[in-house]
This record gives structure tokens, sequence and C-alpha cells, in this order.
């Protein structure tokens, strides 16, 4: 790898790393861009976008595993943390994320183009819903259960197929559908994404390092510890100082700059994925 590269992953684990730890989102979103840049045009895999496709993903989840665990343990130490209701959607992450990881290895032609409109669709109208203003009713256990398990199923696709932790529609279903405060939403969002990340690593990890993994002393499985090591640590140092500005922002405030961030990085993946 050239200084290039490596300052770029630095940069990326920096900025990820903080916004992770700030909206719970995992950081994924930005991750994939570089990584996109590398496996697509340094390893040159832009004549094999499933193999590129593949490995972005599985190096995101990486990526984002450690935002997950690095501000899931800032949450617990400021004593935020809500196990109960991270175990209920991670448990639908870990259905969906499994079933779809399956589906894209069956399918050698798989392009996540398609899935970038559904996603975009799909966050606009939460986007809308966030600002419709409706009377807050109460969740029963069973409800709650429910909903919890639901979000995680479609957070896991979401994961899947993109690579971006999830969070990015976590925090704005369970603020919409289930009245949670932001601040509650961004930690079992950091707790999803640290258990179905970790799940789904170490199945990436135990996977067969293809011919198109080059070089492949870097890799395990899908996995290329060389290029992800700065990235990790960039994300290890920056994810506690954004877990500690989002309980400084009122809760109001930071779901409109929550809102803000994840538009304009949809709106980045619209114009790579299209133009």
């Amino acid at each position: 790898m050239n200084f290039t590269i490596i300052l770029a992953l630095i940069i990326a684990g920096l900025i990820g790393g903080f916004f992770s730890g700030l909206f719970g989102i995992g950081g994924g979103i930005i991750y994939v861009v570089v990584l996109q840049e590398y496996f697509y045009y340094v390893t040159n895999l832009q004549n094999l976008p499933h193999a590129a496709v593949q490995l972005i993903i599985a190096n995101s989840m990486f990526a984002v595993m450690w935002a997950g665990c690095i501000g899931t343990i800032k949450q617990w130490l400021m004593g935020t943390i809500y196990p109960r209701s991270v175990f209920i959607i991670s448990s639908g992450g870990l259905i969906s994320s499994f079933i779809c990881n399956y589906l894209i290895a069956q399918m050698p032609t798989f392009n996540n183009k398609r899935f970038v409109i559904v996603f975009t669709i799909l966050f606009i109208f939460l986007i809308l819903q966030s600002f419709y203003n409706k009377k807050e009713r109460g969740v029963s256990e069973n409800e709650n259960n429910l909903l919890l398990f639901l979000f995680g199923i479609i957070a896991g696709i979401v994961f899947a197929f993109t690579g971006l932790g999830g969070g990015i529609v976590i925090v704005p279903l369970l603020h919409q559908y289930m009245y949670m405060e932001y601040k509650k939403a961004i930690s079992i969002s950091l707790g999803f994404m640290a258990i179905v990340a970790l799940i789904n690593t170490i199945n990436n990890i135990l996977q067969p390092t293809n011919s198109y993994c080059i070089p492949p002393q870097y890799f395990i499985g899908y996995i290329n510890f060389l290029l992800i090591l700065p990235l990790v640590i960039s994300i290890i140092v920056a994810t506690p100082y954004g877990v500690i500005l989002s309980k400084k922002i009122p809760g109001d405030r930071l779901k409109i700059y929550f809102l803000c961030f994840v538009f304009l990085m949809i709106s980045y993946m619209i114009y790579k994925a299209f133009f």
C-alpha cells in the first residue's frame, strides 16, 4: 500500500469512528467510500464487481464491528447501555444478515445498485416521517419486543447488502415508531452493530481465501488485515469522542444533525452508483 491509501484509511477511520459514536451509524457509510476506491481500482477488480462487492462489505463489516464494540464499551462506562433491547434487535439482525449473505454468495452477478435505490426510498420515507409530529402513545412490552425484532431484520438486510452498519435505519426507526429518544436509540444501535458485525466477521474470516484476494498473504478469509489495520486504529481512537459529544448535544438538535449527515452520505452513494 502506498502512503496515499494509508492516509485515506486513517482519515476515514477518524471521521467514521467519530460519527459512529455521535450518531450510532457504525461509520460504514464512510469506510465503504475508501474501500470501494481500493478494491475497484487499486486491486483492479472493476471487471469483477461481484468479488469487489463481497470484499468491500466484508472489510466494512470488520471496521463497523470495532466502531460498535468501542462505542458500546464507552456507553457502558457512561451507564447508558440497554442489553435486553440490544439482544432482541440483534437476534433479528443476525437471522436476516446470514440469509442475505448466503444469497449474495449464490448470485455471481450481484450488484448493489438496485439495492441502493430501494434503500434510498426507504430512508427518504423515514426522513419525511421523522418531521411529521404525531402524538406519542404507549408501547406494550410484547409490541416493543416484536418491533425491536422486526427492525433488527430490516437493519440486518441493509447491513448485509451495503456493509453500512444498519444503524443508519435503526436510529430513525426506533425514534419514529417506538418513540425512543435519539440518545437511547444510538446506544442500542451501537450494541446491534457490535454483535451482528462480530458474528458476520467471524463468518467472513472462516471463508476460503479466493484467487481474487490479492496479495493472498494479507488475507484471512475475506478480510485484508494489512489494509484494515490503519482504519481500525483510527476508529478506536475517534469513536469514544463521538459518544461523549452525543451526550452533550440536546436530543432535538442531535436528530437534525443526524438526518442532515445521513442525507449527504446517501446523496454521495447515489452519485457513485449511477454517475
